[in-house]
């Protein structure tokens, strides 16, 4: 098992690959969970409570700065909370990443 620390460690590396001149050396703040492990959830989704819209999930799909780009089933607003939304909106973020790297999508 790795460690908060070390997944903490890792992950700022590789922001600061990704943002080499506007990355803190350390997060003010993390918070890790481990669905996968935790015996009262067994995983995660997400839900949409009470004021939420389709412009929140629009505005959370955004990427930042064309250098991370956001996915998953909280991100699609037509298929929220489920398996297929996870896989769509994957696919739209690696077309994203794509066509910020230069790439052209056919």
């Amino acid at each position: 098992k790795v460690s908060d620390l070390e997944v903490v460690a890792a992950s700022m590396e590789v922001l600061g690959k990704i943002f080499p001149t506007t990355c803190p050396n350390a997060p003010t703040g993390y918070s890790i969970t481990r669905w996968g492990t935790d015996i009262f959830s067994m995983g995660s989704y997400s839900f949409m409570p009470r004021g939420r819209t389709e412009k929140d999930i629009y505005a959370l799909s955004q990427p930042l700065d064309s250098k991370i780009f956001f996915a998953g089933e909280a991100t699609a607003a037509d298929c929220p909370s489920s398996v297929h939304g996870a896989y769509i909106t994957g696919r739209r973020a690696a077309c994203q990443l794509f066509a910020a790297l230069g790439g052209r999508r056919k």
